[in-house]
């Protein structure tokens, strides 16, 4: 297997791989950019937000309502201690036209950290993440039932140390209706193991899913489909100590879980969606480490079968530069011609990053690089019923200074 993203600064691997450093000034909305992608206009603008806020997540959950997590950098250099970052949400009401930041009421080992992933079921929304961006302290879980207006505090029962990667929430469909799975990694340093929990919503307890025992390792990205097939992605440390990426598979809707043997698996795997016959990874290809001592390749994303197989192909490998397709979106059941994925992720490191964004509309990809500069996007969510798209990350408008990004993208 080939080697995968350190698990070690999982939590902001994409900041660090791909933002400039910020300053402490607080800034309010910037001048507004847009665009064009084979037939999908975007539209890109900043928040009023705290100062150096990085988004990693976002989710709507209605025709309107979308809300975004983060962290807010409190020091002048992105790369500062745990101490530096704070937890921060916002929400919009009016499909993003305006968004307002969040209140939240954070457990008491908890004033310090970030949020890396949020999902809803119906109105109530779970945020997730972790007290330290290595991954070292303890994990976070927030819940907000008024549409991100407030967040509230979950008690986590069972894990002392570790952090959540990343959250996905059963639909009103599925049997599971009203839990959600929670990925991420319990322990810290180079003691760590994969961890998924289900978590249930309306009474706000957590129960352990068996994993393969693997050594040192973790779960950054998991989805379950409506033909109770589940797919999480993470990676481990062998026996050599080098990093290898890790795919498991589901087929009783995330009862259980079992390691897939596949050949050659793609170097990074970050995220997963899936349509009715294939899910899409995001990650990178030919990995390399930079000068972060962090692996990183070509932009890239891959293609897997949702039935027993698990063959991957490589569905498109962007070769102009180093850096990650950092998140993907699918329609499980495309309307029309509109696009079945839309992915997200950047090129290049520190301020000369570029925002990529890749379409996938009738199994044919296209993609195309923002002309917004020194931006990043870590995470992107659609409502094809509302034909829109909103991709979360940061924009560095110069060397000094950090603003938080929001693209929204029209389908037609």
């Amino acid at each position: 297997m080939a080697k995968a993203i350190t698990r070690k600064g999982l939590l902001l691997f994409v900041s660090v791989l791909l933002l400039a450093s910020c300053s402490t000034q607080n800034h309010s909305k910037a001048s507004s950019i847009s665009g064009n992608i084979d037939g999908v206009s975007w539209f890109a603008f900043n928040i009023k937000a705290p100062k150096n806020t990085s988004l990693f997540g976002i989710k709507c959950f209605s025709l309107v309502n979308c809300i975004a997590v983060g962290a807010s950098n409190l020091s002048n250099n992105l790369y500062s201690s745990k101490a530096d970052y704070k937890p921060v949400a916002f929400f919009s009401n009016d499909a993003g036209t305006t968004w307002n930041e969040s209140s939240m009421k954070l457990p008491s080992s908890a004033a310090i950290g970030i949020l890396s992933s949020i999902d809803c079921y119906n109105t109530s929304c779970v945020a997730v993440g972790g007290t330290d961006p290595t991954g070292n302290g303890s994990p976070i879980v927030l819940i907000s039932t008024d549409g991100g207006k407030a967040f509230n505090p979950v008690t986590v029962t069972g894990i002392s140390t570790g952090a959540f990667n990343a959250i996905f929430c059963y639909s009103n469909s599925d049997q599971f209706a009203g839990d959600c799975l929670l990925a991420g990694q319990s322990g810290k340093n180079t003691n760590t193991s994969n961890m998924l929990e289900k978590f249930s919503i309306s009474n706000q307890s957590f129960s352990s899913i068996a994993l393969p025992n693997l050594t040192n390792s973790f779960v950054s990205s998991v989805e379950c489909t409506a033909n109770s097939s589940c797919v999480a992605l993470g990676g481990y440390y062998n026996s050599s100590q080098n990093v290898e990426s890790d795919l498991l598979r589901s087929y009783d809707d995330g009862s259980t879980f079992t390691q897939q043997n596949v050949s050659s698996l793609p170097p990074t795997l970050l995220s997963v969606s899936c349509t009715k016959i294939s899910c899409v990874l995001a990650g990178a290809d030919k990995t390399k480490v930079n000068s972060l001592g962090t692996p990183i390749g070509y932009p890239a994303l891959f293609s897997l079968s949702t039935a027993g197989n698990s063959t991957i192909k490589t569905a498109i490998s962007d070769t102009t530069g180093q850096g990650l397709m950092t998140s993907v979106y699918c329609s499980y059941d495309s309307i029309g011609t509109y696009p079945q994925c839309v992915a997200t992720g950047g090129l290049g490191t520190s301020n000369s990053s570029k925002s990529v964004i890749a379409i996938n509309r009738n199994n044919v990809w296209s993609e195309a690089q923002l002309t917004v500069s020194n931006a990043s996007l870590y995470s992107i969510t659609c409502n094809v019923s509302a034909k829109y798209c909103f991709a979360v990350g940061n924009v560095a408008p110069s060397s000094t200074i950090s603003l938080p990004e929001i693209i929204k993208l029209t389908l037609k």
